[in-house]
């Protein structure tokens, strides 16, 4: 890589660093490229060079974003840990992750744009595959019947993920983590058990 090309993309990494911190601070609407300029020292010509639109750059974020939360999660999923600690683990970066429904940023205007669409639905494939291998480890360890079928399975989780699209259904703060509870800890679930497995395995 010759010097121009790291300097022009070290800048777009600012652009974009900088742009995350005020769409996830003030919302995107209220978020203009003369304020991510100002902050990031760079004329706004040199963002539309790279960017084109303000439109760009926020779906440019939202996925550099959704991807690094599908890889922190994925990486929960590999650890070897027992299966209640992992979904303490997936729940509180879930609680961590609705602070930025206040902003506009998770809107369901804004999810209702076909892009942020396709990105969501493309993020639930990727992460399908390791939520098979997280309920096994849950059947071997006992926190899941046995029992229920991989087409249950398949069928439950199909169900869900549309639930959690906030593009599809009010992403008011308290339904997206009501869905999350009912995903991780089911309708009838005690989170307290979860933390006495937590216990017995630290002990």
């Amino acid at each position: 890589m010759n010097g121009y090309v790291k300097r022009t993309e070290e800048k777009k990494e600012l652009i974009l660093n900088t742009a995350q911190s005020l769409f996830f601070q003030n919302g995107i609407a209220n978020t203009s490229v003369v304020d991510i300029a100002k902050k990031a020292n760079v004329s706004k010509v040199t963002i539309f060079n790279y960017f084109g639109s303000k439109e760009t750059l926020a779906r440019e974020v939202m996925q550099r974003y959704m991807d690094n939360t599908i890889s922190v999660g994925e990486k929960i999923l590999n650890e070897q840990i027992p299966f209640a600690k992992k979904i303490e683990k997936l729940f509180s970066m879930a609680e961590e992750n609705q602070s930025l429904l206040g902003t506009d940023v998770f809107s369901k205007e804004a999810w209702e744009d076909p892009f942020m669409q396709q990105l969501y639905n493309e993020s639930a494939n990727r992460v399908m595959p390791f939520i098979f291998d997280f309920f096994e480890q849950g059947k071997k360890e006992g926190d899941i019947d046995p029992n229920i079928p991989t087409e249950a399975l398949i069928a439950y989780i199909s169900a869900i993920t549309p639930l959690l699209n906030p593009g599809k259904h009010n992403a008011d703060s308290d339904y997206i983590v009501g869905i999350n509870k009912l995903f991780y800890y089911g309708l009838f679930g005690d989170k307290s058990k979860f933390d006495d497995m937590i216990k017995s395995h630290k002990d």
